[in-house]
């Protein structure tokens, strides 16, 4: 699996402020637009802190395109289910000869022989008919019929931040299937290597809101478990400060990090 930001908002600190603004002052935009451009760092930071805590909507104004490379037809089915804010063009399998297909091997099958054994045979006879179907002259869209929902695709994905940002609030949870919480994973970090301060709004839900989604099925999170975290989520502790946040914050990211190791 690859996530690759094929395109991003080069200026979507500026023209995040600039939406906000927009619905509040009555100035030109290019004149708005000069004055955000030459903001220090510190009135910057104050706008988009501003923005960040506000009505959502400016940040439709940051647009993003991802491509997913080697992921399975089982995740995209999954991702779809995104509607608002998103735009997809898939690989068609109606099109596309799929007779050397790859497929994507859950973790709980890779570390079971027994299971991955079975998973390969089936895989190898599947394989075999698809190729028969075709050389008797079943067209691929009908032969596809018969390949496995595990099967490797690729998708380039269009979104904005603010569905970003929701999609990251549910997906990167960890009652959610392993390989899209990798995917998950992988965007977020592409879009912090290009706009780091949006890192507030690009996490999963219980550390934007310091509570946890589903409370009464969170036996085996690590987050929800751990009692630094714990205090925060079930309102023991309350919201944390913002020195007790960001290392809170950066705990979770090294979790995950080891996670992809």
């Amino acid at each position: 699996m690859k996530v690759i930001l094929v395109s991003y908002t080069s200026n979507a600190e500026a023209m995040l402020v600039l939406a906000k603004q927009t619905r509040l002052l009555n100035s030109s935009v290019i004149d708005r637009l000069g004055k955000i451009l030459t903001m220090n760092k510190e009135e910057r930071k104050k706008e988009l802190e501003y923005a960040f805590g506000s009505i959502s909507s400016a940040w439709e104004f940051v647009q993003y395109i991802f491509f997913l490379e080697g992921v399975s037809r089982a995740f995209t089915h999954q991702l779809v289910r995104h509607r608002v804010g998103f735009s997809f063009a898939q690989q068609a399998m109606r099109i596309a000869v799929m007779e050397d297909f790859n497929y994507y091997f859950p973790e709980d099958i890779l570390s079971d022989k027994s299971a991955y054994d079975e998973v390969v045979e089936v895989l190898d006879h599947i394989k075999q008919a698809y190729s028969r179907l075709l050389k008797i002259g079943i067209k691929p869209e009908d032969a596809r019929g018969i390949l496995p929902t595990n099967v490797l695709t690729n998708i380039l994905v269009s979104c904005n931040l603010r569905s970003l940002s929701t999609l990251l609030e549910i997906r990167l949870c960890y009652r959610v299937q392993g390989e899209f919480r990798d995917v998950a994973r992988d965007m977020r970090k592409e879009v912090l290597k290009v706009h780091p301060r949006f890192e507030q709004v690009l996490r999963p839900f219980c550390l934007r809101y310091w509570r946890c989604r589903f409370p009464t099925k969170a036996q085996h999170c690590p987050i929800f478990n751990d009692p630094e975290f714990s205090a925060h989520l079930v309102g023991e502790g309350g919201v944390p400060d913002a020195e007790r946040e960001r290392y809170l914050v950066e705990k979770w990211t090294r979790l995950t990090e080891k996670e992809e190791e």
